[in-house]
């Protein structure tokens, strides 16, 4: 029941006998208002950010309730500060502004928790504002807000209201698991049902939901089970905008499902009523999001999580809704903002590490060159796996509010494990947050961990070969998928922002024409088919660089035939190894060593034609006995049980381990060179390589460095510095041992080092290019070979055994090539890829 009083300016609902208190007639003004016993009206001369009408209403208010304000608003000649009378058509609000109305929660000791808003309105019209919200905890007061800011003009808010609202009953969402299949690899299914690893994402943060709306129809035509689109917590958009946004991109897609990116910012109010949980840098700035060891944002997010979980198991699109993908930080990808500082000296992350945080000079202290002494600097190294793996706690933790809320399967995913790319800056990689891979891979909470491809141009042009951000191919052990971010900018994207053009990532190697756009998006699919992994399109600034009927009608087929494949599990001859642990023993500023040995091996190493895999060093011992070759990137962090597996399962039968910077184990004698040194050397047949940096900073010297000093091995570089060997293989007792002293090896000498470790070769000697600029590119898995060539020409194909019948699947279905045959002679295009399929 409802009680009313003529001259109140709210309504008071009921509920469960309980009222809330009664509130004062009067609103607090801003100079340019004024009220009657019915209306408030505002008038701002000047656009300006403090126009706002206020009432507050003392509670208290349970966490978990449901909030519903609501107003008539009539606008004359209403503009903003720049002078338009019109909204762009999607717009999210998340910094309440304009015309519109916001109720902000107030906790016990005076703070604003935050203060979601209606919808915005600008220009002449009458318009009913109306938001529903949900108490974020126990609170003391609510205000109601009524917003004009950044306007001009007139605007009349009449027919208050103000009640509790009832929560519509919980729906189960759909059954959404990763599974192994019998072959070991991961695949996803939605109510029992096997999907191809295809997620569309339209980033609907630019006002261009039109655009994306259209990409999702042409995606979903081709055979794309799952979409995605941002959603915000609570805190910072009210629900009723947030079922406006579910609406727009759901309801024209009865038959597709979701797998919505949340934001876990907790909104600017929360942020300004707590400045101790924030980021703070070593020069004492305080940034602009919350410390990963605040407790009050960590709970705060908590809550809000399960609350937009419950949000959508209310709304009728519960049944499309499969998952959510959790992002934080820089552009969202849990990379700590600004991570060329030092940060972490707030008061949450002292209490959290339990000991006195380390300064900046101590972070960038080494004894032994770029190596930090565990004798005397075990506080820094203990400090920098504490603050480089709590991020990944914090996914671990969200990921398992979500699934308690959601009370059934449900995926959850999330951006993490850049440890090859965020070596391309000096100190990204030792302060960027994201060393804590391994524990997102042992954690039941978390289903799915992407990242996008890399973005230098070396790796991501037309007719080049792809690297990827971190060591993902041992996640499909764990029951984990993994996605890679299709984000190529096509030559459809020319409604780009100018104001990004300089530093949008990737727009620098933007495809030309077409048949450019249809070649790269074509090897990118290869990569994910040969590594078992989800294509995730994203259209980063929504300015539809896929937007076109061409580019599905490629994928199609090939998306129909992902559905109905029995995937191999991903098993490379050559394994490639990194610790994250090993970064910790490094001072922050190794970047000498860190981009020469992380960043850019991959360029080098992808334009060899064998299978290639890059793996953390834990997942050692999950490696598969099809491994021929495994090469340490980081091998001074080996702990005694890898070595043991080391010698138990990999050091015979002809393979070779190859140890990069320093060697462990009793295999290849070293002695430590006097100095720092650029790591430069020469092959003994004249090739120079090792010196130079891909990445933005000067090339910088390294040190220790080892050379070869052993009577036994084979020499075949040396270092130009000093003249001393560098590089060396050695027989060893049924395997080889290798020490590469430089990195940057030539993909010719890697592919040597491979051929005499037993690795397949897909390609004859006479076929394989030796041009790093016009290279060749391979990826195979199970029945499936991908080939590309720069310079396109004949090509003599080699496979591992013979095949009983040889396919060529370009763009429509697959075409008999040969039957009962080990090889193959196909003619490419230049950086045209060709797709193989054996039986």
């Amino acid at each position: 029941m409802h009680t009313t009083r003529k001259n109140l300016l709210l309504t008071i609902t009921l509920i469960a006998g309980t009222a809330f208190s009664e509130v004062s007639n009067a609103w607090k003004l801003p100079a340019c208002a004024s009220q009657t016993s019915e209306t408030v009206t505002i008038e701002p001369q000047k656009s300006k950010k403090n126009t706002i009408a206020t009432q507050r209403i003392p509670g208290p208010f349970k966490a978990g309730e449901l909030l519903r304000f609501s107003a008539d608003a009539e606008l004359t000649d209403i503009r903003d500060e720049k002078g338009n009378s019109k909204l762009k058509p999607f717009d999210l609000n998340l910094e309440p502004r304009n015309v519109c109305l916001t109720l902000a929660q107030i906790d016990p000791a005076g703070r604003v928790l935050c203060a979601p808003g209606s919808e915005r309105a600008l220009g002449t019209k009458t318009i009913h504002l109306e938001l529903e919200t949900v108490v974020q905890e126990n609170v003391k007061e609510i205000e109601l807000r009524l917003l004009a800011t950044f306007v001009t003009g007139k605007v009349t808010f009449t027919n208050f209201r103000f009640e509790k609202a009832e929560a519509a009953p919980l729906q189960k969402l759909p059954e959404a698991k990763v599974v192994k299949n019998e072959n070991g690899a991961c695949e996803w299914t939605i109510n029992g049902e096997k999907q191809p690893l295809a997620m569309y994402f339209g980033n609907n943060q630019f006002n261009r939901d039109d655009r994306i709306l259209e990409e999702m129809e042409k995606a979903v035509a081709a055979g794309v089970p799952v979409l995605s689109f941002n959603l915000y917590l609570p805190a910072m958009v009210s629900n009723s905008e947030t079922l406006k946004m579910i609406e727009r991109f759901m309801k024209p897609f009865p038959d597709a499902y979701f797998i919505p990116r949340i934001w876990l910012g907790p909104g600017s109010e929360w942020q300004q009523s707590f400045p101790a949980e924030m980021m703070k840098y070593a020069d004492g700035q305080i940034g602009g999001y919350a410390s990963p060891c605040s407790e009050p944002w960590k709970n705060f997010t908590d809550h809000n999580l399960r609350e937009l979980v419950n949000l959508i198991r209310r709304s009728p699109y519960a049944q499309q809704c499969v998952g959510f993908k959790l992002t934080y930080y820089q552009t969202g990808e849990w990379i700590f903002w600004d991570p060329h500082r030092a940060a972490g000296f707030e008061e949450p992350v002292r209490r959290a590490f339990g000991k006195p945080v380390p300064t900046e000079e101590e972070r960038n202290a080494a004894v032994e060159g770029l190596f930090r002494d565990p004798e005397i600097q075990q506080r820094v190294i203990e400090f920098s796996k504490f603050y480089n793996t709590v991020n990944a706690d914090n996914i671990i933790r969200f990921s398992r509010s979500v699934k308690e809320a959601a009370d059934g399967p449900t995926l959850t995913a999330t951006f993490y494990g850049y440890l090859f790319e965020l070596a391309w800056h000096e100190k990204w990689l030792q302060q960027g947050g994201h060393l804590g891979l391994e524990k997102l891979y042992r954690s039941p909470a978390v289903d799915i961990v992407g990242a996008p491809y890399s973005y230098n141009p070396i790796g991501r042009g037309f007719g080049l070969p792809v690297d990827l951000h971190g060591p993902f191919d041992g996640a499909n052990a764990f029951g984990k998928l993994v996605m890679t971010e299709e984000d190529t900018f096509t030559h459809l994207a020319e409604d780009v922002p100018e104001v990004v053009k300089g530093y949008a990532p990737g727009y620098a190697s933007r495809t030309k024409n077409m048949d450019e756009t249809l070649a790269v998006l074509h090897r990118d699919l290869g990569v994910v088919t040969a590594h078992n992994q989800i294509l995730l399109w994203q259209n980063l600034f929504s300015e539809g660089r896929f937007n076109n009927n061409q580019i599905w009608d490629m994928y199609k087929p090939y998306l129909a035939w992902m559905k109905q494949r029995q995937a191999p599990a991903f098993t490379p001859q050559v394994a490639v190894l990194a610790d994250p642990d090993a970064v910790t023993m490094l001072k922050t500023d190794a970047y000498g060593l860190t981009e020469r040995w992380l960043y850019q091996n991959r360029f080098f190493l992808n334009r060899v034609d064998t299978t290639i895999g890059y793996f953390q060093t834990s997942e050692i011992d999950q490696l598969s006995d099809r491994t021929r070759c495994i090469i340490l990137l980081t091998p001074w962090s080996l702990t005694e049980d890898q070595k043991a597996v080391l010698k138990s399962r990999f050091m015979k039968d002809g393979r070779t381990i190859i140890f990069c910077g320093t060697t462990a184990l009793d295999t290849i004698e070293l002695k430590k060179q006097e100095g720092a040194i650029m790591p430069e050397s020469r092959l003994d047949n004249g090739s120079l390589f090792g010196r130079r940096q891909f990445g933005r900073q000067n090339e910088q010297p390294v040190a220790p460095t080892f050379a070869v000093a052993d009577h036994k091995a084979d020499t075949f570089a040396h270092y130009t510095a000093t003249g001393e060997p560098s590089c060396a293989t050695k027989k060893m007792r049924g395997w080889t041992a290798a020490f590469l002293g430089s990195p940057g090896m030539p993909a010719l000498q890697w592919r040597k080092l491979f051929k005499e470790a037993g690795c397949h070769l897909y390609l004859a000697d006479e076929s394989f290019s030796t041009d790093f600029d016009r290279p060749d590119f391979i990826q195979a898995g199970g029945n499936f070979l991908m080939v590309q060539s720069a310079t396109g020409g004949e090509k003599s194909i080699r496979l591992p055994k013979e095949a009983s019948k040889i396919y060529r699947f370009d763009h429509t279905e697959p075409k008999l090539m040969k039957t009962n045959s080990d090889t193959l002679h196909i003619s490419l295009q230049p950086g045209v890829p060709a797709f193989l399929v054996t039986e």
